[in-house]
């Protein structure tokens, strides 16, 4: 079975070229678990529990939160088994530090922001096979490792 890369490439698509796909299923899945994450409840119309509490937390101390993780790890759980059913014996692990990030020629501000990895492991529903993905992000804004 193929998998197309994420973002699709619509002008490619109306233009009928060939889009670029997934080297596998693993792709494929850490592809759709990242757009889940990054994705706020009720941002695609299809489905309003397509996405991640994640954003909730965006803008708050959260290391005044002890229970953080247990409860992003349990929700990003229970989403990623509603909307990933090529995986089955799902483990998922958040966990949340400060980066110092240092200033550039682009960026030339020194930063400290909050570093969000999610590892998910699990296997492959028609295999066994096992799976394994992490997911980094910056939030307090919001982007991407």
């Amino acid at each position: 079975m193929e998998y197309y890369k994420l973002p699709l490439k619509f002008g490619d698509l109306m233009k009928k070229k060939e889009l670029p796909k997934c080297r596998d299923i693993g792709e494929s899945i850490s592809q759709n678990i990242h757009l889940m994450i990054t994705s706020k409840f009720g941002e695609y119309r299809f489905d309003s529990t397509y996405g991640s509490n994640i954003w909730d937390s965006d803008f708050e101390n959260i290391f005044a939160d002890a229970d953080w993780s247990d409860r992003v790890s349990d929700a990003l759980k229970k989403i990623i088994e509603l909307h990933e059913p090529r995986l089955k014996n799902i483990i998922v692990t958040a966990s949340i530090n400060q980066e110092e990030i240092p200033a550039t020629k682009a960026n030339p501000q020194y930063r400290i922001k909050q570093k969000v990895v999610v590892q998910i492991e699990g296997s492959l529903t028609n295999t066994n096979e096992r799976f394994s993905t992490t997911q980094k992000l910056y939030i307090s804004p919001l982007s991407f490792d």
